[in-house]
């Protein structure tokens, strides 16, 4: 046993170990580099910074650094530099492990007077609720279960859950990178409603799409100042310059009524290919196509590497239904007495313990061109105003909030702030750890100097 342990040592503790680590590491970190650019930090990480081999090659070169350090047993003054080096390494391993495994690394996005409470977290949970009316309000929670579907796919290993007897939930795809498109379709399901397909458009604009009259949709399309709203039984109240459309009987005939702040109320009917004109901006309003009942379906087209647009997405399958559900958004399955199962693909969301309210947000731009230089968020938290600009942080409740990035809509104006989410609990270990590593060549430095004038 003395021998064996001895051989053991020997091998964990040699110079030969400490280069293969070395080179292992240093390849890994090309590798990551080289995914990252080709695809996007996500893949980076999940492929390689987050990987078994990663964290296998770091814990040997903590080894391997402990048995160096017990290989120089009984320690003597002249290995102090050497001792303080590797401690200070060992301690930023550790560090990084405990920020790994309990720490937060997630974003905050809100509008301008908007609050939040949570950070979205890169962790992916799969829920399930039942709702009485199909509505979101207050469902019954029937399933969470956090998932991994870049690492483990439903194609190599299914994922089948029963929360009750009369529900099996099947996910049988996966796509990590995929494009949104949605398109409505002829339907005989208990939750479809009338749909109207329509051109708006005058001289200077021209807009083309649907309405539905459904518990998803509303039947309402906003397009700035006016909206067109798909009505069934009673005429809304109006809110402004307003289309409302209401279906006439069992054919395809639509009654309409255009509302207006300035002028008087107008109605009439209309049918597919026939138009009228508003009396607000004169947009001519040309019905294209009508469903007695239609919905709306999301489909996800899968691409080779991310774009802008593109998110990850499952297949799921309830009770041999199939759709298809984006990363944070979800799905519903209708029965029959209008009840619905809801299934959701979202990021895990956590509480910071307080409130943040974004009060303005600022952008200051290069001279001459829409690129931004700088830009800052003023929030508000418990009834105190703080800025957190792009070097620096707000740190509150055990969490630092940097500003991470922003979006703008169609004319440059930014319309959301995002701010990177951080709580570091092995912080401190590394901190301690690289002035180790600093004092220890400090020392090494200063004592071959002494070295170099004595002799």
């Amino acid at each position: 046993m003395r021998n064996l342990w001895a051989a053991i040592q020997k091998s964990l503790s040699s110079l030969k170990l400490a280069v293969i680590v070395l080179i292992a590491l240093a390849g890994l970190s090309i590798w990551g580099t080289i995914v990252e650019s080709k695809y996007d930090a996500r893949t980076a990480q999940e492929l390689v910074y987050h990987s078994t081999l990663m964290y296998f090659t770091i814990a040997l070169l903590g080894i391997n650094l402990l048995f160096v350090m017990l290989d120089r047993w009984p320690w003597k003054k002249r290995h102090i530099p050497f001792l303080l080096a590797h401690i200070g390494i060992i301690m930023m391993i550790i560090g990084s492990y405990i920020t790994r495994e309990w720490g937060v690394d997630g974003t905050m996005a809100f509008r301008i007077g908007q609050t939040r409470n949570w950070v979205s977290t890169s962790d992916t949970y799969l829920n399930l609720y039942y709702s009485k009316d199909g509505n979101l309000f207050l469902p019954q929670s029937l399933l969470s279960k956090k998932v991994n579907f870049f690492k483990n796919p439903p194609e190599v290993e299914p994922l089948v859950f029963e929360p009750k007897k009369d529900i099996k939930l099947k996910v049988t795809a996966y796509a990590p990178y995929a494009l949104r498109e949605e398109k409505v379709i002829e339907s005989n399901d208990f939750s479809a409603g009338p749909a109207i397909r329509f051109v708006l458009q005058n001289q200077f604009t021209s807009v083309t799409d649907w309405v539905l009259n459904s518990g998803v949709n509303g039947g309402v399309k906003q397009f700035g100042p006016a909206r067109v709203v798909l009505v069934e039984g009673k005429w809304m109240e109006s809110q402004g310059n307003e289309i409302q459309l209401r279906p006439k009987g069992s054919g395809k005939t639509i009654e309409y009524r255009i509302y207006s702040k300035k002028h008087k109320m107008q109605s009439g009917l209309i049918r597919p290919g026939e138009s009228f004109v508003t009396p607000w901006m004169q947009m001519n309003f040309r019905v294209l196509k009508y469903l007695a009942k239609g919905q709306s379906e999301i489909l996800y087209k899968e691409i080779e590497r991310p774009t802008d647009r593109s998110i990850d997405a499952i297949q799921v399958d309830l009770n041999g239904k199939n759709k298809w559900v984006g990363l944070n958004s979800f799905a519903r399955f209708y029965n029959s007495d209008g009840s619905a199962y809801i299934v959701s693909y979202a990021n895990n969301k956590l509480s910071v313990g307080l409130e943040m309210t974004l009060k303005e947000f600022r952008v200051g731009r290069y001279p001459g061109s829409g690129m931004a230089k700088s830009y800052e968020s003023e929030v508000e938290v418990q009834g105190k105003t703080h800025l957190i600009s792009m070097n620096e942080p707000l740190k509150m409740n055990g969490f630092t909030f940097y500003q991470s990035s922003f979006q703008e809509n169609e004319r440059g104006e930014p319309v959301l702030s995002i701010l990177s989410v951080n709580y570091d609990p092995g912080r401190f270990l590394k901190y301690v750890g690289s002035i180790l590593l600093v004092l220890g060549a400090i020392v090494l430095f200063y004592s071959k100097n002494r070295k170099r004038r004595w002799d």
